[in-house]
């Protein structure tokens, strides 16, 4: 509902209060990490992501997050984290797009090329 409202202080609010209330919740620290990302708290967002991989070291959204962010920080983790995320979803282009983009910053253009080509078919 907050969401088709475009009620981004009543996501925050109730985002943070699920969290504060249930702190293992892997939803609800996911939900946290990608508000901290959208509104460009990397540092929050890279940790909230790197405690639910404990949590949950398959989960497909936070590696490829988390990736992401890594980009330009460490290319290495990023390639490591984009690669897994790529194993356990083959098919999911906005995954492969992440990998791409790592395997070409990667400096490894005949792999990413490879990858965004799966990402388009």
């Amino acid at each position: 509902l907050y969401t088709a409202q475009k009620d981004k202080t009543a996501i925050k609010n109730l985002v943070t209060e699920w969290a504060g209330r249930l702190p293992n919740s892997g939803q609800a620290i996911l939900l946290s990490a990608m508000l901290k990302q959208e509104e460009g708290l990397n540092d929050d967002a890279i940790k909230l992501y790197e405690k639910l991989l404990t949590l949950m070291p398959a989960n497909v959204v936070a590696l490829n997050n988390l990736a992401w962010l890594y980009l330009d920080l460490d290319l290495a983790k990023a390639e490591v984290l984009a690669k897994k995320a790529a194993d356990l979803a083959p098919n999911s282009v906005e995954v492969l797009d992440t990998y791409a983009w790592v395997l070409y910053k990667n400096n490894k253009p005949d792999e990413a090329l490879s990858v965004i080509q799966k990402a388009s078919k």
